[in-house]
């Protein structure tokens, strides 16, 4: 197969940045101007943000073409790329390789997508390693004839939308979910049912912070302990498990029984702040000291998974973020916020009934989690036949 250059097929170039302090660069603007941050999907039909044709004049942005393939050049999404499908201007982060008319667009993502390690890899700099559009013209591009080009373009197309349906198929789990408790429940800050309200405090047994542990005294032996990564969604993640070995008295104060409630209590991103999981297993597993367990009263008469949904249900998350303190940097809440929130408390019988409703969702999105694995190794498998 013929092999060139990027930079011997396409047009390389990049944007710019109109002036910050100049509000007529911005205000009432109408073209699209995309960032880096954009470059989240395969087609880009908006950008989050819009300049004017006076702020357009004067730096030196540019408007591309449709068609056009952009690449973030530095940062965060260093190496993201997306297909613009709208006629827009970009910064200087976003590298721009311009349609060529004997390159597949599609065919041209899908290579960009293959060698995004490679391109990562080839980041140069500091603090925020970036990949220059010298760089990326001297990427080597296989350059198949144009009908062979749309063939392998279709096959990973197939492929794509297959996992990108899956995980909307999961979205719609949430959704379901969220709408199941609206129906027996209604808004939980609202309260429009009138559940009997109380405080979580009034709730919950005793709270407790983990252990001390450093993290550089993990080892692969002893106990394992839940950190922040492992505490996602309603349940506990295990893919990423630590391990210590913790004297007597700490383990058994840190060791979590089945129904706890584990809350993230401190982090440098704001909406990990309050985020709770319920502990539903057998085995023994401590956390560490930036999670707080919650353990619920017996005689309180409400399922730790009904407050775990509470506690995360989109109307009530502004509540918890508000609580949220900022020192150096990081978000903090305590077990004396933790303990204030209110929690409605409706018919033990009605909490257990939504249980039942969230176990079966659970195991869907089981299914839903596999075959979604699934899809995404034969997309990558399919990535490597073509591009490997």
């Amino acid at each position: 197969m013929k092999i060139e250059k990027l930079g011997n097929v396409f047009k390389i170039t990049s944007g710019g940045t109109p002036n910050r302090s100049k509000t007529e660069y911005y205000e009432n603007g109408t073209i699209p101007w995309v960032k880096t941050g954009d470059l989240k999907v395969k087609d880009l039909f908006e950008a989050n943000e819009y300049v004017t044709s006076k702020g357009l004049e004067n730096s030196s942005a540019k408007i591309f073409p449709k068609n056009t393939i952009l690449i973030a050049m530095y940062g965060a999404t260093i190496g993201a790329c997306s297909i613009l499908r709208i006629e827009a201007a970009t910064n200087q982060a976003c590298a721009a390789l311009l349609p060529n008319e004997k390159v597949d667009t599609n065919y041209l993502y899908y290579y960009l997508m293959a060698i995004k390690p490679k391109l990562i890899d080839k980041g140069v700099g500091g603090g925020q390693p970036n990949i220059s559009g010298t760089i990326l013209k001297e990427i080597e591009f296989p350059f198949p004839d144009l009908k062979i080009q749309r063939e392998i373009a279709n096959v990973l197309e197939q492929a794509d939308k297959a996992r990108q349906q899956r995980k909307a198929a999961n979205a719609l789990t949430d959704e379901f979910l969220q709408s199941s408790f609206l129906s027996l429940f209604g808004d939980p800050v609202k309260n429009e049912k009138g559940w009997e309200m109380k405080k979580l405090g009034e709730l919950v047994e005793s709270f407790k912070y983990g252990t001390n542990q450093k993290s550089t005294e993990y080892s692969t032996e002893g106990i394992p302990v839940l950190r922040i990564p492992n505490v996602i969604g309603s349940k506990i993640d295990y893919t990423e498990l630590k391990y210590a070995i913790l004297p007597n008295k700490e383990k058994e104060d840190t060791k979590l029984q089945k129904g706890d409630l584990l809350f993230v209590r401190s982090n440098g991103n704001p909406n990990y702040i309050g985020r709770c999981a319920v502990f539903s297993d057998e085995i023994e597993c401590c956390y560490a000291s930036y999670l707080i367990r919650a353990r619920i009263m017996k005689s309180s008469k409400i399922d730790s998974k009904f407050i775990q949904f509470v506690m995360s249900f989109k109307t009530y998350r502004p509540l918890v973020l508000k609580k949220a303190k900022t020192t150096a940097g990081n978000y903090n809440i305590n077990t004396e916020s933790l303990k204030s929130f209110d929690i409605p408390v409706p018919p033990l019988s009605l909490q257990q009934q939504f249980a039942g409703i969230v176990a079966q969702a659970e195991q869907l999105r089981q299914k839903q989690k596999e075959s979604e694995q699934e899809l995404e190794n034969l997309f990558q498998g399919l990535l490597q036949k073509y591009f490997g």
